[in-house]
């Protein structure tokens, strides 16, 4: 079908096709699909259509996104059984039971509704990611039947109880932040997985990613984490989050041979001088922000821990952005920068207000 012949077919809508992708968007008019398959897409992307209808969409589309559409029914998709991807997002969903009948999915994402109940998932056994983010589930007991999945998402829901999970050996990506999980032991189990997201989560240690040794990603942030000996096992890690946690020593760190990117912001660390023990990347690259560091060619982000971080070259700061006043628990410890510093030193002391130091002599 040439291009002049498909505008004629779709001049009515809003639409855009590439690599067999067929995206309509920002339509009011369209209900139904019947021109679709002349257009031999496999690929239905629809953003914005507020009046469709999901029936009789053309068994030639197995990857279907729906986004903005301000759908809460979805019972026309219950006969689309040779989908092999669906997408829906930012929707007004609550029931997802038609889903049950989709046996050839392999990928699903509902995100941004308003869904409870995953009861109905239970039958979709070839699934190997799903997606169920920023909805309010809090019952999560039939993912144990879901042995196939690979990547699972569940960030920001209501989700107590993970005992579930420890049937998913195939899991190599999970992301449980924004939860209220307390107990992490049933990942005690999953030993594929190569990212874990737990930020913003009620983790109080560490103990069950000993056997994790295959993460090279741990996200671990805003988690009130004290004790962080057990990361010293995970040899493979490259990317680390700790920030805003009550972390004080920072000793288990310096077996980590392969670290990218450490965020340890926001901590009450004791002793700087493992920082110079640390090994980092040259070319890390940590979360955005404006209270940075230059030492030597080395970044190193400050936010308000008691720290000073890495090998420091000639012993002089070579940029300095911005630096915050710090008043952290370590009040007590604080000496006078002036103190410990050379002369090359004192120049980036005028520009730092106040830092809660430890010993900084070991850098003379």
């Amino acid at each position: 079908m040439s291009e002049e012949q498909i505008e004629k077919l779709v001049s009515q809508y809003k639409y855009e096709i590439l690599n067999k992708a067929l995206r309509i968007s920002d339509n009011q008019t369209i209900r139904t699909f019947t021109f679709v398959e002349q257009l031999q897409a496999t690929k239905l992307i629809l953003s914005e259509c507020y009046r469709i209808q999901l029936l009789r969409l053309p068994t030639n589309i197995i990857d279907l996104v729906i986004s903005y559409c301000k759908l809460s029914d979805i019972s026309g998709l219950a006969s689309m059984v040779w989908l092999q991807k669906l997408v829906i997002t930012n929707n007004q969903i609550s029931n997802i039971s038609d889903l049950s009948y989709l046996l050839n999915l392999t990928s699903l994402t509902v995100n941004t509704t308003n869904l409870v109940d995953i009861q109905y998932l239970k039958p979709l056994l070839n699934l190997k990611e799903l997606e169920l983010s920023e909805n309010k589930i809090f019952d999560i007991s039939v993912l144990q039947y879901l042995t196939g999945l690979q990547k699972l998402d569940l960030r920001r829901n209501q989700i107590v109880d993970v005992s579930a999970l420890k049937f998913l050996k195939n899991l190599t990506n999970l992301n449980l932040n924004y939860n209220k999980i307390t107990d992490i032991s049933p990942i005690l189990s999953l030993v594929r997985l190569s990212e874990l997201q737990l930020g913003y989560s009620n983790v109080k240690s560490t103990s069950v990613f000993r056997k994790l040794t295959n993460l090279t990603i741990l996200n671990l942030g805003y988690t009130d984490l004290v004790d962080i000996g057990s990361i010293s096992s995970l040899v493979n890690l490259e990317y680390v989050n700790l920030e805003k946690n009550d972390i004080v020593f920072i000793e288990p760190l310096l077996n980590l041979k392969h670290i990218q990117d450490l965020n340890l912001g926001w901590n009450y660390i004791l002793d700087p001088k493992y920082y110079k023990k640390l090994h980092i990347s040259e070319q890390r690259q940590l979360e955005p922000t404006n209270e940075q560091i230059k030492l030597g060619r080395k970044l190193m982000f400050i936010h308000k821990s008691v720290y000073i971080l890495e090998q420091v070259t000639n012993k002089r700061i070579t940029q300095i952005k911005k630096i915050t006043d710090y008043k952290t628990k370590m009040n007590k410890l604080v000496h006078k920068l002036d103190k410990h510093l050379n002369k090359g030193w004192r120049k980036a002391g005028l520009l730092m207000e106040r830092i809660n130091i430890v010993d900084w002599s070991y850098l003379q």
